[in-house]
């Protein structure tokens, strides 16, 4: 199943239905980031996010996601400890490391 197809509502009644699913966290951010940029959109999405790469420290795309919130609110040392891990973990992953 595509999880991106489903709505936001649907996303987090999973959640509650599985709190250590990284994916669906990473998606109902990635889902609400698409949808508005709002103060109270992105303390949600942070806090998604955050789970997301707790559950899933290889998760690269939500510590991109993460990396885009952060310089977006100004935080350029967190935004950039976020790059640095996806450019980590996609170096890894290429050369098989």
């Amino acid at each position: 199943m595509d999880l991106f197809k489903l709505s936001i509502d649907e996303l987090k009644k999973r959640i509650e239905e599985n709190k250590e699913d990284a994916m669906l966290h990473y998606y109902l951010a990635k889902k609400l980031f698409s949808a508005s940029l709002s103060k109270e959109l992105m303390i949600e999405i942070e806090k998604e996010l955050e789970t997301a790469v707790k559950l899933s420290p290889k998760l690269y795309m939500a510590h991109y996601y993460l990396g885009r919130l952060y310089f977006i609110q100004k935080d350029f040392e967190k935004a950039e400890k976020e790059f640095e891990k996806v450019i980590s973990e996609l170096f890894s992953t290429e050369i098989g490391v």
